[in-house]
């Protein structure tokens, strides 16, 4: 799928997205967005992990500092962090549209949630989430659900496809998880929580990830949960007097 000059313009204005520079590149990407890419190597360049993350200290703090906001939820909790270290993490912010690599500042988020027996599900975006503190976020979250259309394929195909994706199935308790391909490589990568168990004061979630080899790899995926437990355990400044008073 091609994209026309006007959307991409379009594209790399509302999500801050600028051309990489050759000279910006490591040689590891240099070498790795061309071979992963090449199909006379490499048939599938996605990377499939799941592992089991312990929210026990997390749950704890979101309990204390962050639940109180009207709306709020443990899962929108993980997600806002996971954006936010997903956009620390410059690597998994990259795109690649057409032949060239982009380097995005303020993708959207896409997640799927149920619908209906007859559409299944629905499409939720949310936009601008560079600029939402907590409190913003939340609201926004809800407010994304309750607008988003039933049909599929309401938002263009290049946005769908360069937004980040975090989606979550509350019900499965998974050891592994793996998606179908996707025959257009931008670059995305995609997550999927599962069912959170507790037992022996232990909170535990499976996170499935599936990474492009083009732009991401087992080592950055490391540095990036990292980065989410880092964000996980912070209590940063937001806007709702009421959270302030509880800290």
């Amino acid at each position: 799928m091609t994209i026309n000059e006007t959307d991409l313009d379009n594209i790399l204005d509302r999500f801050q997205g600028e051309p990489i520079r050759s000279d910006a590149f490591t040689s590891y990407q240099k070498t790795a967005m061309q071979f992963f890419h090449d199909e006379a190597f490499v048939i599938n360049p996605y990377l499939s992990i799941t592992t089991q993350l312990n929210l026990t200290s997390a749950r704890a703090i979101y309990d204390h500092y962050y639940g109180k906001v009207a709306g709020s939820s443990f899962h929108i909790y993980l997600t806002w962090n996971l954006a936010r270290a997903l956009k620390e993490e410059k690597c998994f912010s990259t795109r690649k549209i057409g032949d060239t690599w982009y380097q995005f500042d303020n993708l959207p988020l896409y997640f799927p949630i149920i619908a209906d027996e007859d559409t299944r599900f629905k499409d939720v975006f949310i936009y601008d989430v560079l600029n939402c503190d907590w409190e913003r976020f939340v609201r926004q979250y809800r407010e994304s659900i309750e607008a988003s259309a039933c049909q599929l394929g309401a938002v263009d195909q290049w946005t769908w496809s360069i937004a980040n994706f975090i989606g979550n199935l509350p019900y499965l308790n998974f050891t592994a998880f793996s998606l179908h391909r996707i025959t257009k490589k931008v670059g995305r990568p995609i997550f999927y929580f599962g069912q959170r168990t507790s037992g022996n004061d232990q909170c535990v979630v499976p996170l499935s990830i599936t990474i492009d080899h083009a732009n991401a790899d087992p080592y950055a995926v490391d540095l990036l949960i990292k980065r989410f437990f880092r964000l996980l355990s912070s209590v940063p400044e937001y806007s709702s007097e009421e959270v302030k008073r509880l800290i």
